[in-house]
């Protein structure tokens, strides 16, 4: 289809006279929607429609105008608009759906209504759909009313349009931009765009959107015109260039950054808790929920008291080894209700001597505290490489929960680099999958991992809370139980977020109080805000086990001792490490060390194991001794310096 671009509207016609406004349509009789001879104006074309005011999201940026280039879609719809200045309009029925009268009234028999409707342009029906109680002997539809309106199929589709001129691309991307940004569900990732999706009635997610799903998303919402070979201007698809511009251009102005999503009210940037849904400038947080379940409103200790015996009345059944655990199960919980507002929170270990404990059921719990749909369940990375594709390609999505079910004693909360970093850094920069280019995505996720005797290792140990269940029972999974606290929350999921958030929130409202208890490093926000909150009310403190893993760290007693006998046997002298070889065919007890530390094939020692130990352990305190390199005159030489 081709067609002449219209002149602007508010310039003179050929008559020197201004072209008549869409208010300006002559009357018509009510009873049966006929104008005689008369011939009813074409309204302005959306092309060249006065400037609209922008939805809400174009506000915070800038106001929607016309140009040469880009015109909004019309802010009502030209055809119903129409309908209502000829008296045709009956009244809205919703959904994009009116009732109107029958512009062909006068063809119906006397006892047939003349009522019809008129649905707005949909994906099936591009200029709307019309639809008449009488069965007319002529065709009336859709085509038909807008013909009989005087509008055009292109006024009708009420879409923006983009006119692609060379050298203005720029103005035509920012442009659709524009018109992606407004439609509330498309955001900025700090790098790729993602949408807001919905995996199940109630949840949210978020996916990246390829070019295809662009391209789609574009077309639906924009006419865009270029030039033919005629020189006049014909409708295409969303050119490729726009979208590569949408997508790679590192200057976004209209697309909002999306640094989190919650699944229930969530704590702003000033520490004051939202219980609006929607999107949060401030924090740049996406809240999907139903205001209506929850109120919040100054919450008293007496109201955060009962919220903990609701809680506690849930994990009833579960068979914790200390009171020191259920503590920290319950500040899981309240983990899992706040991590999208915290910086930074442990991972949650819950670990059994033997399976059929509950560990899975457990973290099926705390997880609907942070969301109704399902966790993201996979296995634990087992090199820095694997951990690093995994978290970003997990992280991109932002699930509330991410779950490693069934750790291995061997590699679950292995110390490794992407994995330390996702618990003590705010966000994670790693190259996407398959493309050159990198992203960067926010940690602020619930990690939790089951496993039977399972420990974190290394660095881990300090960030990692750890829960542990001891059922009284040679057989656990034939246990009965009375009670099923999963299936409970499932039915009223925000009982559970109203509990953990009422505590929370009355904590704050008395002031913060804090209990004298060992500072736990990195985890400071969560400890004042999931740990403190529960000492407040007389629960054992909550980090005790987080506490006892950093002091009982098996790998700090074999790194002390492996100094000790380093420095027995050779004081603070600088050594190679092809020299300290031969000293363990030498000396039984320095071989053991050697064992132990995970350094010798056999009965021969492995040099570069040995030598990525003494790099890991570099000024690493133990036993008050730490393993520094050797001066620099020495090169790749070691030495073993006391306090």
């Amino acid at each position: 289809m081709t067609a002449e671009r219209p002149t602007d509207p508010n310039q003179p016609t050929d008559k020197g006279q201004p072209e008549p406004a869409e208010n300006a349509l002559p009357d018509v009789a009510p009873e049966t929607g006929e104008t005689g001879n008369q011939i009813l104006p074409r309204p302005v074309s959306p092309v060249l429609s006065s400037p609209t005011e922008a939805p809400p999201l174009y506000l915070s940026i800038e106001k929607d105008f016309a140009d040469d280039v880009y015109t909004p879609a019309p802010a009502a719809n030209p055809v119903v608009s129409a309908l209502k200045a000829n008296g045709l309009y009956i009244e809205d029925a919703g959904d994009g759906f009116h009732r109107v009268t029958c512009p062909w009234a006068s063809e119906h028999p006397s006892e047939v209504q003349a009522q019809a409707g008129y649905l707005e342009p949909c994906f099936g029906h591009p200029i709307g759909l019309f639809r008449c109680t009488h069965n007319h002997s002529e065709k009336r539809d859709a085509e038909s009313l807008i013909d009989h309106l005087g509008i055009t199929p292109e006024v009708a589709r009420a879409k923006a349009v983009i006119y692609m001129q060379t050298g203005e691309t720029h103005r035509a991307a920012a442009a659709s931009e524009r018109v992606l940004a407004a439609d509330g569900s498309y955001f900025d990732a700090r790098g790729p765009i993602v949408r807001i999706i919905k995996p199940s009635p109630n949840d949210i997610s978020t996916e990246l959107v390829n070019d295809q799903t662009v391209s789609a998303f574009l077309a639906s919402k924009i006419d865009y015109y270029r030039k033919a070979k005629s020189n006049q201007w014909e409708r295409c698809d969303p050119p490729a260039s726009i979208i590569q511009s949408l997508r790679y251009n590192q200057d976004r102005h209209h697309l909002q950054p999306l640094t989190g999503l919650s699944r229930q009210p969530f704590y702003g940037a000033d520490g004051i808790l939202v219980s609006k849904a929607g999107y949060d400038e401030a924090t740049g947080t996406y809240a999907g929920f139903d205001e209506a379940d929850y109120n919040l409103v100054n919450p008293t200790r007496e109201d955060a008291e009962r919220e903990l015996t609701y809680i506690k009345w849930l994990l009833r059944e579960f068979q914790f080894a200390t009171k020191a655990d259920q503590a920290a199960a319950l500040a899981a919980i309240l983990t899992a209700a706040v991590r999208a507002s915290l910086p930074l929170a442990p991972a949650i270990n819950i670990n059994a001597p033997r399976s059929g404990g509950g560990k899975s059921f457990l973290a099926a719990l705390i997880a609907l505290a942070a969301a109704a749909g399902e966790p993201y369940n996979t296995s634990y990375p087992t090199t820095p490489e694997e951990a690093a594709k995994v978290l970003l390609a997990m992280l991109l999505e932002k699930p509330a929960v991410v779950l490693f079910d069934d750790m291995q004693v061997q590699t679950g909360w292995k110390s490794l680099g992407p994995m330390n970093k996702a618990l003590t850094s705010t966000s994670i920069t790693e190259r996407v999958l398959s493309r050159s280019r990198t992203a960067t995505a926010r940690t602020n996720v619930l990690f939790m991992g089951t496993g039977n005797n399972v420990e974190p290792g290394q660095d881990m140990r300090r960030r990692v809370l750890s829960i542990r269940l001891a059922p009284r029972s040679e057989t656990p999974t034939l246990q009965q139980y009375s009670f099923n606290p999963v299936a409970h929350v499932r039915k009223r999921r925000s009982h559970i977020v109203q509990a953990a958030l009422t505590i929370i929130e009355a904590h704050r409202l008395a002031g913060r109080p804090v209990s004298d208890v060992p500072s736990i490093g990195s985890f400071e926000e969560w400890s004042l805000t999931c740990r403190q909150p529960l000492l407040w009310l007389g629960e054992p403190d909550p980090a005790t086990s987080l506490i006892q893993q950093v002091q009982d760290d098996s790998d700090q007693d074999t790194l002390g001792e492996f100094l000790q006998h380093w420095s027995r046997l050779f004081r603070d002298d600088p050594m190679m490490v092809r020299e300290v070889v031969p000293y363990a065919a030498r000396d039984a007890r320095f071989a053991d060390v050697l064992e132990e530390i995970g350094v010798m094939d056999g009965s021969t020692v492995n040099t570069k194991r040995l030598g990525w130990y003494l790099k890991l352990n570099r000024s690493r305190w133990a036993n008050s001794l730490r393993i520094e390199s050797g001066p620099n005159s020495q090169r790749n030489t070691w030495r073993v310096i006391a306090d």
